[in-house]
């Protein structure tokens, strides 16, 4: 069985991975401290290419994570540690900037998705190629489902407004409606992405794609993702200062869009 795989070595290039996604994460964030500076907007970062921008660094992440989860000789304890994590975030931006605050955000949803992933862990194994597919398609479809619909393009769908009730619909997918938060990643459809990883992960295991990912490229991105975590926990709190003064905040339904997102 695959699962049964799990190398004790390193993939470098995975580490170099994070290690881009933190530096493409700091650059967006740069990106909307400079359109408060100097414009007083960030209406362009939240539609086109910018917005495409942070999608794909978010989704790399998450993806990423996925992949790794078999890498981690206690999964149930990394994940706990991370959701822990998501919850002194939250504790401490609700009691030192309550007008800026960070409810379900990215280190909750990570650490919930790997408790939630992890004794599922043998599903993964099967038919990886199209489940990797499936999952990323269905994303697709649902990654607005926060706005109160699926679907893409002309082709969208109301959901019922009923869905969207209270804080445990919130933490699923369904915020209600004067819902506020700077960073916002629910179980769905979020998890999706994540379980597109843990299949591409059985997808490649065996592969010789992996030996590959063993050889170094650039020791700077290695060192920045192996320390990924400390790196956006000092980096974190200085965005969220220099966004204090100016930032507007909608409610998040409506306008805002996720700006802050971590590995």
């Amino acid at each position: 069985m695959n699962s049964t795989i799990t190398k004790a070595k390193r993939y470098i290039a995975l580490d170099e991975l994070r290690g881009l996604l933190l530096i493409s994460m700091m650059g967006y964030h740069l990106a909307w401290i400079a359109g408060d500076t100097f414009y007083n907007s960030h209406a362009a970062l939240i539609e086109g290419l910018p917005l495409l921008w942070q999608e794909v660094t978010a989704s790399g992440f998450i993806m990423l994570s996925g992949f790794c989860l078999r890498f981690s000789k206690n999964p149930y304890k990394r994940g706990l540690v991370v959701f822990l994590t998501g919850l002194m975030i939250t504790a401490v931006t609700l009691i030192a900037t309550p007008q800026l605050p960070i409810i379900f955000g990215i280190f909750t949803f990570m650490g919930s998705a790997m408790l939630i992933s992890t004794p599922l862990l043998d599903q993964f194994e099967d038919s990886p190629g199209f489940s990797f597919a499936y999952c990323l398609g269905i994303f697709l479809l649902t990654h607005k489902m926060y706005c109160g619909y699926i679907g893409v393009g002309d082709f969208k769908f109301a959901m019922p407004h009923e869905f969207y009730a209270n804080w445990v619909t919130t933490y699923l997918g369904f915020p209600f409606d004067d819902f506020l938060s700077l960073d916002y990643f629910p179980i769905f459809p979020h998890i999706l992405v994540f379980w597109a990883g843990c299949f591409l992960y059985n997808l490649i295991i065996n592969s010789s794609v992996m030996s590959r990912l063993e050889a170094p490229h650039c020791k700077f991105l290695e060192v920045l993702g192996k320390n990924s975590l400390i790196v956006y926990l000092v980096h974190f709190p200085i965005i969220l200062a220099l966004m204090l003064n100016e930032i507007p905040f909608p409610r998040y339904k409506k306008t805002v869009q996720t700006i802050l997102y971590a590995p």
